[in-house]
């Protein structure tokens, strides 16, 4: 006897946008993710909080770019996925860093991503957010969506569920 085995596709959805500044530049800050044309089965958007419903697998990630002052601007801002329901960090954060002694344009762009896996139980809502700000001042750090020039992409973040 040989035994076949069928392969069930698995059910998802994804899902991929922008995100905006966040109302100031500082620790635990939401950045909102872009309300324009989401569409995500199980997943809603509000204000830039998502929220999951319960028995969803989900992969969150998001990638801000970082833009500083120059002359002389430093900054490191650590940015992570939240759980707001359970007020705790989820994920990998990441770290984003520059310093600039002198240069020839006014801004400088770092870019990173962070990501986390979740299943949930129950329903849950998520943030992307600055987990800190370690060094630099607040006139250094001008936001993590670019506003001088526009050759270097935008903010975006990626969900897929299943």
């Amino acid at each position: 006897m040989t035994y076949i085995p069928i392969f069930e596709t698995p059910s998802f959805d994804r899902s991929i946008g922008s995100m905006t500044n966040p109302s100031s530049m500082s620790a635990n800050q939401k950045i909102p993710i872009s309300i324009s044309g989401f569409n995500h089965s199980g997943i809603t958007n509000s204000s830039g909080t998502l929220t999951i419903n319960a028995n969803k697998s989900v992969i969150l990630v998001a990638s801000t770019y970082m833009e500083i002052q120059y002359p002389g601007g430093d900054a490191v801002a650590v940015c992570q996925w939240y759980d707001v329901t359970n007020s705790s960090w989820i994920g990998i954060p990441h770290r984003k860093a520059m310093s600039v002694s002198s240069a020839v344009n006014t801004y400088a762009y770092s870019n990173e991503f962070s990501r986390a896996i979740l299943i949930t139980s129950s329903q849950i809502e998520v943030e992307y957010r600055i987990k800190s700000i370690l060094e630099g001042t607040s006139g250094d750090l001008n936001g993590f969506v670019q506003s001088q020039e526009s050759n270097y992409g935008e903010p975006w973040f990626s969900i897929i569920s299943f």
